[in-house]
């Protein structure tokens, strides 16, 4: 009985969260209900390993039992991973900052060739909503600009700006399977 109800809330959700995404990229005031995050702690990352084998992904008809499933989490099935490692900690704007003082928007050694092609056209030198102020990067919240929070996850960049990120540090994204087997074992640490 609580499935619909569950459904409609998270629907609900989500047409809030299409309306954020609508005034931030039109850089339109934020409703007054907003309040900005409190600045992030700094947390230092580490890497927690993982062994190899099978694991299972996506929801099972047994946890659509017990709580809201979303369709497209249906139904489990098994994936071979390999040994991998993953940081316990998002890239930080202030990791970020560092790639793009680097040069790491010029340098098209980090940058697959289609990655290189848009960040052309797209005439891309930052992440979208970043500029050099004063006192550092600030980012466009809504319609304010503000300084970057060095120890906040980093948003707003596309799978291309990430790998090229990844590229420049020496890592890699990690696959769905390795993110999902992560998160279940509550090892990631998302403020």
């Amino acid at each position: 009985d609580r499935y619909f109800h569950e459904l409609a809330l998270y629907h609900e959700d989500m047409h809030g969260e299409a309306l954020l995404m609508t005034l931030q990229t039109l850089a339109l005031p934020a409703p007054s209900w907003w309040q900005r995050p409190a600045a992030a702690v700094a947390a230092a990352a580490m890497d927690v390993a993982f062994d190899g084998g099978p694991c299972a992904i996506g929801a099972s008809p047994v946890d659509a039992r017990s709580r809201f499933v979303f369709d497209n989490e249906q139904w489990s099935h098994e994936v071979s991973l390999a040994p991998f490692a993953i940081a316990s900690r998002p890239v930080t704007q202030g990791e970020f900052a560092a790639f793009v003082d680097e040069d790491g928007y010029a340098r098209d050694a980090f940058w697959a060739a289609d990655a290189r092609a848009w960040r052309d056209r797209a005439g891309r030198a930052m992440p979208a909503h970043w500029r050099r102020g004063a006192s550092g990067f600030e980012s466009r919240v809504f319609d304010a600009w503000q300084p970057i929070d060095p120890h906040a996850p980093m948003c707003h960049v596309c799978a291309w700006e990430a790998e090229a990120w990844c590229a420049w540090a020496g890592r890699r994204l990690p696959t769905e399977a390795e993110w999902e087997r992560a998160a279940l074992a509550g090892v990631i640490n998302v403020p």
